[in-house]
C-alpha cells in the first residue's frame, strides 16, 4: 500500500533575482512524499508562483495535482496490484502541458527515490555514472536596483568559494554592464548570459542581434534562450549569422521540443531542466539526443532545495553533460542547502553515493515546517 502526501516549504531568496519577465523573491517549494515498507520517497516541484512564459505555476501543480494527479496514480497502482510505480511509467500517465510535466516530474522523483531506497541503489549507479565529482558553476543574482559594489561582492563570493563559470541575467538595456563589470572584476572567468526571450531578431542596438552580437568583444561563451521558446526560425537564423553560441533553455520543454530544436538547427547547446521536460527519464533522453547530434548540455536549475540540487548533480555527471552544469549550493540563493553542501574540493560538488534520487539528502526534510496533507488515494 502506497501513501501519498504533499506540502509547501514557504521559502525566499536571498537576494532578489530579476529575469527579462519579472522580479523573483519569494521561493515556496512543494513536495511530495510516496510512503510504503517503512520507506519515503520524496519528490520536489521545479515550478514557481510565478512562472516564466510558456512554464508551469506552483497553483496550476497543486490544482492538477489534486484533482486528476492521485486518481491516476491510483489507476496505475491498481493495474499493478498495488507495486511501485517504475520511473518510466509516471510520465505516460499524465498529459504534455507544461503543467503536467511539471506534475509528472515531481511524482517521477517520488516513486524513483522510493524505488531506489527499496533496492539501495543510489541515482548515480542507476544512470551509471562513473564520475566521483563535477564542476559547479555559479549564478549570480542581479536585480533592478543592483549596483556595482553588490554585484561585485557576489560574484566575489563564489570566485573565493572556486566558482569560474558564471551565468548572468540579462535584458535589453542591461546586457553589457554586468558583463563588463564581471569580465572587469574576474578576467578569466566563463561567462553565459540568459536573455529569457527578451530580445528580437529583427531588433536593433538595444533588442536585436546587434546588441548580441557585442556580447562576442566581451568574450560570452553563450547566450542562452535570446528569442521567444517556440521560435525556432529566428535562433536558427540568428546562429547560422552570429558568431555567438545560442544555448536554449525554455525552449527544451520536452523531448518533442529537443528533436525540434535539432531539426532545425536552432540550437549549440542545450539547458536541460528535469522538472521542466517531465522528469529524470526524459531528462536522460534529452541529454542522449544532444550527445547523438553533437550539441553540449548541462543542468538547470530552478532554485531548487539541496535535495533536488543532488538530483541535479548526480545527472550532471552524465558524459553528455558537456557543460558546467548549475549545481552549486543553494545557500547562494537562500534556500536550504542539506547535506552535500556547499561544493566540495574547491569547485566541484561530490555526486552523492547513498540511496535514493539524492543520495540520502533528504533527513532535513521532515525537520522542516510543513503541513502535509495526505492525498487519498483509493485501491
Amino acid at each position: 500500500m502506497v501513501e501519498l502526501s504533499f506540502g509547501v516549504l514557504d521559502g525566499e531568496l536571498i537576494q532578489p533575482v530579476d529575469n527579462a519577465q519579472f522580479t523573483i523573491t519569494n521561493r515556496p517549494v512543494l513536495f511530495v512524499k510516496a510512503e510504503a515498507n517503512d520507506l519515503i520517497g520524496y519528490g520536489e516541484c521545479a515550478a514557481l508562483l510565478e512562472p516564466l512564459q510558456g512554464d508551469a505555476s506552483l497553483g496550476g501543480v497543486l490544482d492538477q495535482l489534486r484533482s486528476v494527479g492521485k486518481d491516476r496514480i491510483a489507476r496505475a497502482l491498481r493495474t499493478r496490484g498495488g507495486e511501485l510505480l517504475a520511473p518510466g511509467m509516471v510520465a505516460s500517465l499524465f498529459g504534455t502541458d507544461a503543467t503536467s510535466r511539471s506534475v509528472a516530474a515531481m511524482l517521477e522523483m517520488a516513486f524513483f527515490d522510493l524505488q531506489l531506497k527499496t533496492q539501495r541503489q543510489s541515482l548515480a549507479s542507476w544512470l551509471k555514472v562513473t564520475a566521483t565529482d563535477v564542476e559547479a558553476g555559479g549564478f549570480v543574482a542581479v536585480h533592478g536596483g543592483v549596483t556595482r559594489e553588490e554585484f561585485e561582492q557576489r560574484a566575489s563570493d563564489l570566485a573565493d568559494a572556486g566558482i569560474w563559470r558564471f551565468r548572468l541575467k540579462i535584458r535589453p538595456g542591461f546586457d553589457h554592464t554586468p558583463v563588463q563589470w564581471l569580465r572587469s572584476l574576474l578576467p578569466d572567468a566563463t561567462i553565459c548570459v540568459d536573455a529569457n526571450g527578451s530580445y528580437r531578431i529583427d531588433g536593433d542596438d538595444l533588442d536585436g542581434p546587434p546588441a548580441l552580437n557585442r556580447l562576442v568583444d566581451e568574450g560570452v561563451a553563450h547566450v542562452e534562450q535570446p528569442f521567444g521558446a517556440s521560435n525556432l526560425v529566428d535562433h536558427a537564423t540568428f546562429r547560422s549569422q552570429s558568431p555567438l553560441r545560442v544555448c536554449l533553455d525554455e525552449g527544451v520543454s520536452s523531448v518533442v521540443a529537443a528533436k525540434q530544436i535539432v531539426k532545425y538547427g536552432a540550437a549549440d547547446a542545450f539547458c536541460v531542466k528535469p522538472g521542466r521536460v517531465g522528469g529524470v527519464i526524459a531528462a536522460v533522453e534529452i541529454l542522449r539526443l544532444a550527445e547523438t547530434h553533437g550539441i553540449d548540455a548541462f543542468l538547470g536549475g530552478f532554485f531548487e532545495t539541496g535535495f533536488a540540487r543532488a538530483l541535479l548533480v548526480a545527472l550532471a555527471g552524465l558524459p553528455a553533460a558537456t557543460l558546467i552544469s548549475d549545481v552549486s549550493s543553494p545557500a547562494t540563493y537562500g534556500l536550504p542547502a542539506g547535506e552535500h553542501f556547499p561544493p566540495q574540493l574547491a569547485s566541484r560538488v561530490l555526486i552523492p553515493q547513498g540511496s535514493g534520487v539524492s543520495g540520502g539528502n533528504d533527513g532535513w526534510i521532515a525537520d522542516q515546517p510543513i503541513d502535509w496533507e495526505r492525498l487519498e488515494i483509493n485501491l
